[in-house]
């Protein structure tokens, strides 16, 4: 019986919600206060409880150079060089990461999402937080209004601080609302083999051979569905 619903989409975005805004702001910490980084770079340690291996690991997966794609992800015969499809804005700030995601390469799919699931149920869907004038306001923020003592989405913690219970204030780990694939295709693994093996004929002019074989379980989950996809609609190169 609801018939509009508000949703956080575009809060991480241009507060610095995610992990990966920790490397431009650890960086340029480091570069213009080192003294002061050290002091957030412990923080940081203590809050995520996590080691200095951990969380390099976790800083590096989003380095420009590791999201170029998987090896021979174009079709066979495909004439786009990688470095060109995969090319991205530089995020050598937080505002720059900001952009990236509200332009490029977060938000606009997830905004599909959006659209497709709440139109699918006739609900009306509202952002408020992509209100153009509070996106303004938060792009132009200083960096400390955003990540400070490596607390992401400082200026929204501090502003709903009266409303939140202490455990939600004090929340640092990030979680999404994603769907267990992984643990669905472990105990199910004879069907999702073959699921697999029908998929590669399916897609067979589609993609190279040799990513059906990559081991990541999301990335086979997405073959799987793609070629459910192109079966369904009889969907033609």
């Amino acid at each position: 019986g609801l018939l509009v619903m508000l949703d956080g989409q575009g809060a991480d975005e241009i507060l610095a919600g995610y992990e990966k805004f920790y490397r431009p702001w650890f960086r340029r910490n480091f570069r213009e206060r080192p003294r002061r980084a050290l002091g957030d770079l412990l923080v940081f340690f203590r809050l995520h409880r996590i080691g200095v291996g951990m969380a390099w690991s976790r800083m590096r997966q989003y380095r420009r150079k590791d999201r170029g794609g998987h090896p021979a992800w174009l079709a066979a015969g495909g004439q786009v060089p990688k470095e060109e499809l995969f090319r991205r804005s530089p995020e050598n700030s937080i505002r720059q990461t900001s952009q990236n995601l509200l332009r490029e390469m977060g938000l606009p799919i997830l905004l599909h999402y959006e659209d497709r699931n709440s139109m699918a149920f006739g609900v009306e869907s509202r952002l408020p937080f992509l209100d153009h004038r509070l996106v303004e306001f938060c792009l132009a923020l200083p960096e400390t209004y955003k990540i400070r003592r490596a607390r992401r989405k400082f200026a929204l913690r501090e502003a709903m601080r009266p409303l939140l219970p202490d455990a939600v204030y004090h929340r640092y780990d990030k979680m999404g609302f994603p769907t267990p694939q992984k643990e669905w295709m472990q105990s199910q693994a004879s069907y999702f083999e073959r699921l697999l093996n029908e998929s590669r004929e399916v897609l067979a002019d589609w993609i190279h051979p040799s990513i059906v074989q990559y081991p990541d379980p999301n990335l086979r989950w997405r073959i799987i569905s793609f070629a459910k996809w192109v079966r369904c609609f009889e969907v033609e190169l």
